[in-house]
């Protein structure tokens, strides 16, 4: 009898302390969509639990499991989200491209680890255009670093 009361005790404080008046729950989780070569349709492919960490020094974006290149090939670009807050969107390169891009890229390296760079290749392209590109979304990655650092997947080295 006194277990079936410490059981039910036990399961009422958590349940109370694992609630909170003061949090409201809200839609900050981090999205990453992604636009299929082959449909043009937009999906979800991963949520902020599906990210190990975005490094702001290397500007690796690091995946629990990350996509292959087949799979990363499908994709045209990828959009950020938070909640139902468009961020930015990245066009997908590899080193098999041959196109200079001047706007935020996730870039796959050989090595089969991503960065969001803001251009692509790196040393090629219009500085000029690649600044004014980032400065247009600069807020919107002001949001992204918060929740990358909220969610406790933000390095600085």
């Amino acid at each position: 009898m006194k277990s079936t009361v410490y059981l039910a005790l036990a399961i009422t404080a958590s349940l109370l302390f694992s609630c909170s008046t003061t949090d409201t729950i809200s839609d900050t989780v981090l999205y990453l969509k992604v636009r299929s070569t082959l449909s043009g349709n937009d999906s979800t492919a991963y949520v902020s639990n599906n990210f190990v960490w975005y490094n702001a020094t290397t500007k690796e974006l690091k995946f629990v499991n990350p996509p292959t290149l087949q799979k990363l090939q499908s994709y045209r670009q990828v959009k950020f989200y938070v909640g139902n807050d468009s961020l930015f969107t990245a066009k997908v390169v590899t080193d098999a491209v041959s196109a200079i891009v001047n706007d935020l890229v996730l870039y796959m390296k050989t090595d089969g680890k991503f960065y969001l760079e803001d251009g692509y290749p790196l040393n090629l392209g219009d500085a000029t255009l690649r600044a004014q590109n980032k400065d247009k979304r600069a807020a919107a990655w002001s949001k992204f670093i918060i929740q990358m650092k909220k969610d406790k997947h933000y390095a600085e080295q």
